[in-house]
């Protein structure tokens, strides 16, 4: 049988599964008081009743996802101690209808579970590769179009592995905000200690009568329901907060988006020539000795942008890219490398998202700088420039230390490599994705970590 046709008898599967739950007053009963009771944590942090905030879930971008994690959990869940789930109960009355593939995959479904999981590489349209969190495991490749097309390096997921054959498939995925990794992780950190805390205290009351011998057994069970309560009540608050306001998108009176930025001609020769140069241009007014403004030539005293001259370089400032670009092609076009050298560009737009740094992503204006290659590498040879001098820098998530001063106390490890995972992934979902972080790994004396 073909993996199309694998896929689509899968797919059916899942889909007449849901629907027998949907079509069972028991079980459908029981979906949605187990729907309640994951959603509490929710509706108390938005200040909600449990229906309204199940509804605004629902009925929202992600209620779809929400709805497939949640029927899958719905359909392996043995109800009211009985040996059977709505999977068993399915392919018992139903099952005769699906293909070999289908009926498979759903007796997968009833061994499957979930994971908190981070993804270590993609290739997208082909795998994942993807390990426990916090880690450092050999990771599992996951053959999965699907997700392979949306997951990023270092993304962190809970999903669930539904074993088919020698390997995993995914089923439900919920992507995790950088804070809420943390939170989770913290979460199944604590429950070895809760657990002997717990046993200690019981057998101090009843004596070891009747309990677990080992309470280390436990740990794989309540990690899995933290994994499911925790991480599902983390994605829908982050799902369900409001946007951020998006800061309006200024533009020229070229129509251009405004994206401060400068060009700076290395001086070759002469300076004295390059200000003769420029005063003797109809469209460049002598502002003083070392700067002149550049006016567009349709007499409308549009300045585009303003040239400052020192002994090492002529500057160009300009308010947006294609300004800047247009501005580097004039002085090209009269003066020659005898008295100028080749223009380096600065976005300003860069800096203002370095101060923000790492948190965020690259802002949507630089994909108006991306047009050319030699600008792709331009800017990429900036930003590692940025990353270089970040490594001596105070950094707030790092507690105020410096990237190098972390990696070289082995107590602080944690805490710096959290750091480059979150660089990559934010890199890898910008429009100017394509930053080499191999060599910061690399000086730091972390690679083993990656």
């Amino acid at each position: 049988m073909s993996a199309n046709k694998q896929q689509k008898e899968r797919d059916k599967a899942i889909r007449h599964l849901f629907e027998f739950i949907e079509r069972s007053n028991e079980l459908s009963s029981s979906f949605d008081y187990m729907v309640s009771q994951l959603m509490e944590p929710v509706a108390e942090h938005f200040d909600e009743d449990i229906q309204t905030a199940t509804d605004r879930l629902f009925d929202g971008e992600f209620g779809g996802m929400a709805y497939g994690f949640l029927m899958e959990l719905m359909a392996v869940t043995r109800w009211n101690n009985v040996k059977e789930t709505p999977v068993d109960v399915y392919l018992k009355q139903r099952g005769w209808r699906e293909g070999p593939a289908g009926r498979r995959y759903l007796r997968a479904l009833n061994e499957s579970s979930y994971a908190f999981l981070e993804v270590t590489d993609v290739e997208p349209g082909r795998w994942v590769e993807v390990r426990p969190h916090g880690s450092q495991l050999e990771p599992e490749r996951i053959i999965e179009r699907g997700a392979s097309e949306a997951l990023h390096r270092y993304d962190a997921i809970v999903a669930r592995l539904v074993p088919l054959g020698k390997n995993n498939r995914f089923g439900a995925i919920l992507p995790l905000r950088s804070d809420s990794v943390v939170f989770l992780q913290d979460q199944i950190d604590s429950i070895p200690g809760e657990l002997k805390r717990y046993y200690n205290e019981a057998v101090s009351e009843d004596g070891p009568e009747g309990l677990v011998k080992d309470f280390a057994d436990e740990i794989p069970a309540a990690c899995q329901e933290r994994i499911i309560e925790e991480g599902f009540a983390c994605w829908a608050i982050t799902v369900m907060e409001p946007p951020s306001n998006r800061a309006v998108q200024l533009h020229n009176t070229d129509n251009d988006l405004i994206v401060p930025t400068k060009f700076r001609f290395p001086v070759t020769g002469n300076p004295t020539k390059i200000a003769q140069w420029l005063t003797a241009q109809p469209n460049i007014i002598d502002d003083s000795d070392t700067q002149w403004s550049w006016l567009k030539s349709d007499g409308s005293n549009t300045v585009l942008g303003q040239f400052t001259l020192n002994k090492d370089n002529l500057e160009l400032q300009t308010n947006s890219v294609e300004r800047g670009t247009s501005g580097v092609e004039f002085v090209q076009a009269m003066l020659d490398d005898k008295l100028l050298g080749k223009a380096i560009g600065v976005h300003e737009s860069i800096d203002n998202v370095i101060d923000n740094m790492p948190n965020a992503p690259l802002p949507n204006s630089l994909s108006a700088a991306n047009t050319t290659p030699e600008m792709q590498a331009m800017m990429q040879e900036m930003l590692k420039g940025h990353y270089q001098r970040t490594l001596d820098e105070s950094i707030p998530m790092l507690d105020g230390d410096t990237p190098r001063l972390c990696a070289a106390d082995p107590a602080k490890h944690a805490k710096v490599v959290a750091w480059l995972k979150q660089l990559e992934n934010a890199d890898s979902k910008s429009p100017s994705s394509g930053q080499d972080f191999s060599w910061m790994w690399e000086e730091l004396g972390l690679t083993s970590y990656r």
